[in-house]
C-alpha cells in the first residue's frame, strides 16, 4: 500500500504499537494466507482490509493506521522481511515472528501442521542429531565444553527447536480437539437455521475431510512411537539418540531435557488419537447421510418424470411401468418360494374336519391302549419271521384305524405311526402305505398325482409322490380342507 510522500514514517515499536492497537488488519491477512496456503500477502489485499477496517475510525486514527501499513514503512521498520514484483502485482512477506505474535493472541489462527513442515522439523532434529554423534562429516566436531561458542550455540539452537516443537504440537491438538468436539455441534445448528443445509453439509463435509487428511493423519503418524520411516528414524528414536549422544560425552542435564521434551511428545499422541477416531466417524457417518439423500432425491426425481408423464396422458390405458425393474425393489421375488399358511379359519367346514380327526384320534386311543409293536423288533431284521410279523401287527393296526379323506395320505399316516408304533422308521410307513394300496377302506380311493413333497428324519429328506385319499363319488370337500405342509420326520 502506497501513501503521499508528506505522510511520515513511524518506528518500529510504533508501528507495532498501532498493528496490535488493531489486530483485525493482520488476523484478515494471517487469514487469507493460510487459506491460500501461502507465505506472503498481496499488497492490493492489505490495502482493501485496511480500508475497509478504517472506515469506522476517526480521521485521525484512520489516518495513523494508513501510515503504519503502509508498504514502505512496514519495510523499513523490518515488520516485513522482503517485498517482491511478481505477475503484476506486489507482494509483501511479514517476519515470521510477527505472524507468530499474532497467532498467540487469537486461537483460531494457530499454524497449521501439514506433513511437508513435520517433514522439515524432523529433518532439522536429524541433522542436530548426526551432528552430535559425528555422523555430519563437513561439519566439525563438537566439543561438548560450555565454553566452546559453537557447542553453546549449538545447543541453544537445538533446545529452541524442540520448545518450537512442543508449542506447536499443543497449539494444533488444542485447536483439533477443539474442532472435534464441535463437529456435531455444528451440523446441529446448521439443520435448525434457514440455510441451505445440504450445500452447508457438503462444503462443511469437504473442508473436515481435507483437515484430517493434511492435519490430523500427519501430525498423528508423527507422534506415533511406532511408526516406520522409509528415510530414516521417527521423531522418537531421534530424540533418543540425541539423548544418548549427551549422556555419552557427560551432558546429563541436557539428556534429560530431551528426554523430558520427548515425555511431553508421547503424552500428546492419546489427544489426537481421540480427534482422529471422532473425526474419522464423524466422516463416515456424514458420507453415508449424503449418499442416502442423493439417492432418495434421484428415486424421487425418477418417479416425479414417471408422473408426469402418465398425468399428460390417458389414464385408463396407461400406468407407471418400468419403475420395479429400474429400482430393483423386486428382484428374485419370484424365485423365492412363498410362507405358507396353516389355513386356520372359522367356517363350518374347518370345524367339521377338525372334530372328525379328534374323533378318529380318540377312537384309536381307544382301541390301541398300548404300543402294536414293541421296541426291538424293528424292520432291519435279517429274521424273515420278525418281520412278517411286524407287518401283521401294524395290519391289524391299520384295519382297526378310522381314516378319512386326505389330500396327503402318506403324511397322514406318518403322523399317525409316530405316535402308535414304538421304534417307528420309514420302513413301517411304507409297509403301510403299500397295505392301504391294495386294501383301501370302503368307500374310498387312493389317487397317485405327480406333485412331490418330502419327509425328513434327522438329517435325511424323503422325497414322495402326493398321493390323495378320496370318497369313490369323488367328494373330496373335506381334503380340500386339510391346510398345505412341509413335512418333519423329527
Amino acid at each position: 500500500m502506497s501513501t503521499d510522500s508528506t505522510l511520515q514514517r513511524f518506528n518500529a515499536l510504533e508501528t507495532l504499537r498501532i498493528l496490535f492497537s488493531h489486530p483485525e488488519v493482520m488476523y484478515a491477512c494471517i487469514r487469507e494466507m493460510d487459506q491460500q496456503g501461502e507465505r506472503f500477502i498481496r499488497e492490493l489485499a492489505l490495502t482493501g482490509y485496511v480500508r475497509a477496517y478504517s472506515a469506522k475510525l476517526s480521521s485521525k486514527e484512520s489516518k495513523r493506521l494508513r501510515i503504519a501499513f503502509d508498504a514502505e514503512n512496514l519495510y523499513r521498520c523490518n515488520v516485513v522481511s522482503d517485498r517482491e514484483h511478481r505477475r503484476n502485482e506486489s507482494r509483501l512477506y511479514f517476519q515470521d515472528s510477527v505472524i507468530a505474535a499474532f497467532r498467540l493472541t487469537h486461537v483460531g489462527l494457530y499454524e497449521a501442521v501439514t506433513d511437508v513442515k513435520l517433514i522439515r522439523l524432523l529433518t532439522g532434529l536429524r541433522e542436530s542429531r548426526d551432528r552430535l554423534t559425528g555422523q555430519k562429516a563437513p561439519m566439525p566436531a563438537l566439543s561438548f565444553v560450555d565454553t566452546d561458542p559453537d557447542y553453546t550455540e549449538f545447543v541453544e539452537d537445538l533446545f529452541e527447536q524442540l520448545s518450537g516443537l512442543v508449542g506447536l504440537m499443543r497449539s494444533n491438538i488444542l485447536n483439533l480437539e477443539d474442532m472435534g468436539r464441535n463437529l456435531e455441534a455444528m451440523s446441529a445448528d446448521a439443520s435448525r437455521k434457514n440455510t441451505d443445509f445440504d450445500v452447508y453439509r457438503q462444503t462443511l463435509f469437504e473442508q473436515i475431510a481435507h483437515i484430517y487428511n493434511r492435519q490430523v493423519i500427519p501430525v498423528m503418524n508423527f507422534l506415533d512411537h511406532r511408526q516406520a520411516l522409509k528415510d530414516g528414524t521417527n521423531l522418537f528414536q531421534t530424540l533418543d539418540e540425541i539423548a544418548r549422544a549427551f549422556s555419552i560425552n557427560g551432558r546429563q542435564p541436557d539428556s534429560d531435557n530431551v528426554a523430558k521434551v520427548a515425555l511431553s511428545l508421547s503424552g500428546m499422541f492419546r489427544p489426537i488419537q481421540q480427534v482422529a477416531g471422532q473425526t474419522s466417524r464423524y466422516l463416515h457417518k456424514t458420507r453415508r447421510a449424503i449418499l442416502e439423500q442423493n439417492a432418495m432425491e434421484s428415486f424421487y426425481g425418477d418417479l416425479v418424470k414417471d408422473l408426469r408423464e402418465n398425468v399428460q396422458s390417458d389414464m385408463r390405458g396407461k400406468y407407471i411401468r418400468g419403475v420395479p425393474e429400474r429400482l430393483n425393489l423386486f428382484e428374485g421375488l419370484k424365485r423365492r418360494q412363498r410362507p405358507k399358511s396353516y389355513l386356520l379359519s372359522d367356517t363350518k367346514a374347518y370345524y367339521d374336519t377338525l372334530l372328525s380327526e379328534m374323533e378318529a384320534r380318540i377312537e384309536d386311543a381307544r382301541q390301541l391302549y398300548r404300543p402294536i409293536i414293541q421296541a426291538g423288533e424293528i424292520g432291519f431284521s435279517d429274521a424273515a419271521a420278525q418281520r412278517q410279523q411286524r407287518a401283521e401287527r401294524l395290519y391289524a393296526w391299520l384295519r382297526q384305524c378310522h381314516l378319512r379323506p386326505s389330500r396327503d395320505i402318506v403324511a397322514a399316516l406318518h403322523y399317525r405311526l409316530q405316535d402308535w408304533v414304538e421304534g417307528y422308521t420309514f420302513v413301517d410307513l411304507l409297509t403301510a402305505f403299500m397295505y392301504l394300496q391294495q386294501s383301501t377302506p370302503p368307500g374310498m380311493q387312493i389317487i397317485t398325482t405327480n406333485h412331490r413333497r418330502y419327509l425328513r428324519e434327522q438329517d435325511e429328506f424323503h422325497i414322495y409322490r402326493k398321493s390323495l385319499l378320496i370318497r369313490d363319488n369323488g367328494d373330496a370337500q373335506s381334503a380340500d380342507n386339510e391346510p398345505e405342509r412341509t413335512h418333519d420326520g423329527q
